[in-house]
């Protein structure tokens, strides 16, 4: 008896990755939601804008550490830990440049709603990350084909 299945197998990153994006962009809707009921459209704007660098930013970096992990495993943490720190600096340059540029001065972002969502939105893709990481069934080695010492015909 078999545990194959006959149809494709689905992607695990794919799935997770869908996961914390989802909940993260339902957390930065409903954000964006309240924002405009309470604060007006500054305020959803700039929940909205959150929520995309987030995402954006947290999406880009699992893909780019899914893509190095599929092709040479043995540089994955060290990739993680260099996109993570690339997403720091690119989350701060961002920030530089919407000051800079006057969208967060002259009302058109409300800052504290962007960096609300921004908070929100990190959290809920850490707890889908957790989440999915916990559910999936992601065995630590592979067992060898044949048992060890076992004798081959030939």
């Amino acid at each position: 008896m078999t545990t194959a299945t006959a149809s494709r197998p689905r992607s695990r990153g794919f799935v997770m990755l869908l996961g914390a994006a989802g909940g993260a962009f339902l957390v930065g809707l409903v954000l964006g939601l309240v924002g405009l009921i309470v604060s007006g459209s500054a305020a959803a704007a700039g929940a909205l804008v959150g929520t995309m660098l987030a995402v954006g930013v947290f999406v880009a970096g699992t893909v780019v550490v899914h893509l190095v992990a599929k092709v040479v495993p043995t540089a994955a943490l060290l990739v993680a830990l260099l996109t993570f720190t690339l997403q720091v600096l690119l989350m701060a340059l961002v920030f530089f440049r919407l000051n800079q540029s006057g969208l967060l001065t002259d009302g058109t972002l409300a800052p504290r709603w962007l960096a609300a969502a921004l908070v929100a939105s990190t959290l809920v893709w850490c707890a889908g990350q957790i989440l999915a990481v916990t559910k999936a069934r992601i065995p630590v080695y592979e067992l060898p084909e044949e048992p060890v010492g076992a004798v081959r015909d030939e």
